[in-house]
């Protein structure tokens, strides 16, 4: 009876760990957000609406109007429709030559 008990744990455990592994991954990418001039003193609420947009913020340059963070790829048309936003970069690796 235990053997029958745990070749069914087991058998329910593999097919759980199946699933999972065909499940697509939603991978976050790096990303460089700039802000407008005039929306500078806006920063903080600029950042709120990143934040809701699924945008998770890494560093602030306020003098620079530079957020920089990490977002899923789907997430990005909405972060470009953010009012003071003129630009949303992918943030690529650099190799040196």
């Amino acid at each position: 009876m235990e053997a029958i008990i745990l070749f069914q744990f087991t058998h329910s455990l593999e097919l759980t760990a199946h699933r999972y592994r065909q499940m697509p991954i939603d991978p976050k990418t790096s990303v460089i957000i700039t802000i407008d001039d005039a929306h500078l003193v806006k920063m903080e609420s600029i950042v709120s609406a990143l934040q809701a947009a699924g945008m998770q913020v890494t560093n602030v340059l306020q003098m620079s109007g530079v957020i920089m963070g990490e977002v899923s790829p789907g997430d990005l048309p909405t972060l470009r429709q953010i009012d003071g936003i003129t630009g949303v970069e992918q943030d690529g690796t650099m190799d040196a030559i």
